[in-house]
C-alpha cells in the first residue's frame, strides 16, 4: 500500500522527507527516486538505525503524510462551501465562464471560421 503511494507521489513527498530527515542530502533524495526500500536504507545509514527502526520511522512518516492528505480532502467540501458563501458572485462568474469555455470546446458540429466560408 505505502509502496504504491510513495512511488506515485514521490515528488510531492520529497520536500516533507527532507524536513523529516535533515541528514538526507538532495543527492540522497535523487537516489531514492520514489523507491521506498531505498529511503529505508538511507535512513538506516544516515541515522545509524537498525533496519527495523528505519522501517518503523518511514512507516510512521508515511502514515502521517497520508493522514494529512486525507484531512485536506475531507475539509475540501466545507472549505469550498465557505468560499462560495463569502464570494457568491465570483463563484457564479467562474461557473458561467467555465460553462462557456466547455460549451465552445465540446459544441457538436463545431466548425472553424475558415471551414464555414467554404460551404
Amino acid at each position: 500500500m505505502f509502496r504504491d503511494t510513495f512511488t506515485r507521489r514521490w515528488n510531492q513527498i520529497r520536500r516533507d522527507t527532507k524536513r523529516q530527515w535533515d541528514r538526507l542530502t538532495d543527492e540522497d533524495l535523487d537516489q531514492v527516486k520514489g523507491n521506498l526500500e531505498e529511503l529505508v536504507s538511507l535512513v538506516q545509514q544516515k541515522y545509524d538505525y537498525t533496519k527495523d527502526q528505519a522501517e518503523q520511522e518511514v512507516t510512521r512518516f508515511m502514515n502521517d503524510h497520508d493522514g494529512k492528505a486525507v484531512q485536506i480532502v475531507r475539509r475540501l467540501p466545507s472549505d469550498m462551501d465557505q468560499k462560495v458563501r463569502l464570494y457568491p458572485w465570483a463563484a457564479v462568474a467562474t461557473a458561467i465562464g467555465l460553462g462557456v469555455v466547455l460549451g465552445m470546446l465540446f459544441k457538436p458540429g463545431h466548425a472553424s471560421a475558415a471551414d464555414s466560408g467554404d460551404r
